[in-house]
């Protein structure tokens, strides 16, 4: 029995909680369509996407269903409420059960670290706080990008339940920001915080699992600093994005189900259960993970621990309905589509050596800097591999699950015919790490490797300072600076109405960071544009007395010449912009 005190917090936030939700629910019934459509565009602050409300989103027979399923959610959550009252103890014991393995999880870290040497744990905080520093350095000296500025606009900047119901590529790092952003910071740090947390997170979780899998500090330390100087941690782990936050997951999911195996512990599998709901929610490409984790898991129960496969089927079953519910409000507001129309590429089947070789070439150099990296360790680790010619069974799934980690975009390529952006893909860079630890593992049974990881770790550190001195030119932080002097520039001429009249220059690359400064200032501008791909499209007339008009470097400026003047032109974006005169 439970004391009345947790019964009594356990039904005020049960009333809440659902009182919230049919307050939520009858709020939305309260409008037609027409007002239902005007609410959105006043919280979106973009009367551009009007057309598109009305015609697509909004609809008439989708507003139609919307208000069928505000109905049936009200009853719904009516049930549900009174269900969870009546097995309130139930209920409460799970949730003491949820922290008993939360507890339980965090021993088995904390376990990693008592049993490691004082000498072991002093390198890991001192590589742990140089990743920190560095990351720090770069969250505040690095500019805010394309896809960072975009994100923050259309999701950040926004109130928290529109970002639930509106389609993102990375649903939880945008909910998570909602909380970021309210701290004493300016608004980049905010917003990019999380993703430096998540890369501790994955830096501290990366390292116990090694150390507990290798029972070496070495090995883990030198696999721990291949994984913080890959190009892909160096980048993303200061990056306003999800895929860090994502990694994480996969990191927690990949290291609960190898020690639910290893140890029959019912808690790894809850963990891993979590950690795929969690990854899935992080970044929809997680499932790729989740099916590699399934088909890994399968070879092992058929060949070796049938007992587990009920358990293991449960766990997943858990993780796909859950995963549904957490997908149930963006498809709600957003369609499906998001879904469907991505799953499948529409792209010319291409089954050539050249394109195959492109596709390995480009993950490649995504994860290492180089064409071959990664699959340069591979090869070391076959080498070794053949030369010793004995395996333990859980090597050998650590082997099947970076092998399908490393054809992984081949796959999709030839199944989904998608070529498949790899940054969609984060969790292939722990191909790095588990290569370290299966050469590691070969080496320590056969050789005395002591002076062979000293150079490996040596080359990791030269390859640490290397990137650390690569100008984050080749990011495109040439282009943000711009797009930053243009925002600054238009501000500074009282620029509030604007068009864009040239659509095939680079001039697009500045509407984020444009919206961004704005709203940073407290400003608004009115950007419309002559691309009619795009949501902000008008046709072009000098009746609107624009303050600015963008055109093409070369076109005619006849029409308006002798009202505007030229302050900006860049002619590697082929642009020109012109400013009012009496601007």
């Amino acid at each position: 029995m439970f004391s009345g005190r947790a019964k009594q917090i356990y039904t005020a936030l049960l009333f809440v909680a659902s009182t919230s939700i049919l307050f939520l629910l009858i709020f939305l019934l309260s409008f037609d369509r027409a007002s239902f459509v005007n609410f959105l565009l006043t919280q979106l602050q973009r009367n551009y996407l009007r057309d598109i409300l009305n015609e697509k989103i909004i609809s008439p027979q989708k507003f139609l269903l919307i208000r069928y399923l505000c109905c049936a959610l009200i009853a719904i959550t009516l049930v549900l409420t009174a269900i969870l009252y009546y097995f309130r103890e139930k209920v409460i014991r799970s949730f003491f059960l949820m922290l008993s393995s939360l507890n339980q999880g965090l021993q088995s870290l904390l376990t990693v670290f008592k049993n490691s040497t004082k000498k072991q744990n002093t390198f890991f905080v001192l590589l742990l706080l140089a990743v920190f520093i560095r990351g720090l350095y770069y969250l505040i000296s690095v500019d805010l990008g394309y896809d960072e500025t975009w994100c923050y606009n259309y999701y950040t900047s926004k109130p928290f339940y529109l970002t639930i119901f509106s389609y993102s590529g990375y649903p939880l790092y945008e909910s998570i920001t909602h909380l970021f952003k309210w701290l004493p910071f300016p608004e980049k740090i905010n917003i990019r915080l999380p993703s430096l947390i998540a890369g501790m997170g994955c830096s501290i979780l990366l390292y116990a699992w090694i150390k507990k899998i290798t029972s070496n500090g070495f090995t883990a330390l030198a696999a721990l600093l291949f994984f913080v100087s890959s190009p892909f941690i160096n980048r993303f782990i200061f990056c306003a994005k999800g895929e860090m936050i994502e990694l994480f997951f996969a990191i927690l999911s990949s290291l609960s189900i190898f020690y639910y195996f290893r140890t029959d512990e019912k808690t790894y599998l809850k963990w891993f259960a979590f950690g795929s709901i969690a990854g899935l929610y992080s970044m929809p490409t997680h499932v790729y993970l989740w099916l590699i984790q399934i088909t890994i898991a399968f070879i092992y129960i058929f060949s070796n621990k049938k007992q587990a496969l009920k358990p293991f089927l449960f766990a997943n079953a858990l993780v796909l309905a859950l995963s549904f519910l957490f997908y149930m409000p963006m498809a709600l507001g957003s369609g499906v589509s998001f879904a469907t129309e991505l799953a499948w590429g529409n792209m010319q089947r291409d089954y050539s050596v050249n394109s195959f070789i492109f596709l390995n070439n480009n993950s490649n150099s995504f994860f290492t800097g180089s064409r071959y990296g990664l699959g340069i360790l591979l090869i070391l680790v076959l080498t070794a591999a053949l030369i010793t010619r004995k395996f333990k069974k859980e090597i050998i799934l650590l082997w099947a699950f970076v092998v399908l980690l490393y054809a992984l975009p081949l796959l999709i390529y030839i199944f989904q015919y998608i070529n498949i952006p790899i940054r969609s893909l984060a969790f292939m860079v722990l191909i790095i790490p588990l290569s370290i630890i299966l050469l590691s593992d070969i080496l320590y049974r056969y050789y005395k490797p002591y002076p062979l990881l000293l150079s490996i770790a040596s080359i990791a550190v030269l390859i640490a300072a290397i990137l650390q001195l690569r100008s984050f030119e080749v990011d495109g932080n040439k282009s943000n600076k711009k797009a930053i002097m243009i925002s600054k520039l238009l501000m500074k001429n009282n620029v509030t109405h604007c068009y864009d009249n040239a659509p095939y220059s680079g001039f697009w690359f500045n509407y984020p960071a444009l919206e961004y400064h704005y709203a940073q200032a407290h400003r608004n501008l009115d950007l419309q544009v002559a691309a009619k791909n795009s949501l902000r499209h008008q046709i072009f007339s000098l009746e609107e007395n624009y303050d600015c008009i963008i055109d093409s470097i070369g076109a005619d400026h006849t029409g308006y010449a002798d009202r505007y003047i030229n302050i900006y032109s860049s002619p590697e974006e082929g642009y020109e912009i012109f400013l009012r005169k009496d601007k």
